[in-house]
């Protein structure tokens, strides 16, 4: 029960630590509002915990934005290296640039 409780701990703070560091390295690129929740939403999520990646019909209900912006957005984010682009088409999805923390089809 201790030895769970302490990883857990130790997972938390690892997770926080690398949410904080991701926005320390990309502090400098511009993000409109949408972005940065999205963003957030996929970093509060934790490591692959963003199941099925950001999709452009999940960005289209967190953002409330349109679908030719729900498109858009993310792959602009793609373009500046805080997103990576996986699958092709109708199965594009986008997981954080941080290693280990995208989600992968099972």
């Amino acid at each position: 029960m201790y030895t769970a409780s302490c990883t857990t701990t130790v997972q938390l703070i690892d997770e926080s630590l690398t949410r904080m560091k991701f926005w320390a390295t990309h502090h400098a690129v511009p993000l409109n509002a949408r972005q940065r929740k999205a963003l957030n939403k996929m970093l509060e999520a934790g490591a692959a915990k963003f199941e099925g990646g950001m999709t452009a019909r999940k960005y289209v209900s967190l953002a409330r934005a349109s679908p030719i912006t729900a498109t858009r957005d993310p792959s602009e984010l793609a373009a500046q290296g805080l997103l990576v682009r996986l699958g092709e088409g109708r199965t594009t999805y986008y997981n954080l640039t941080i290693e280990g923390w995208g989600w992968v089809k099972a």
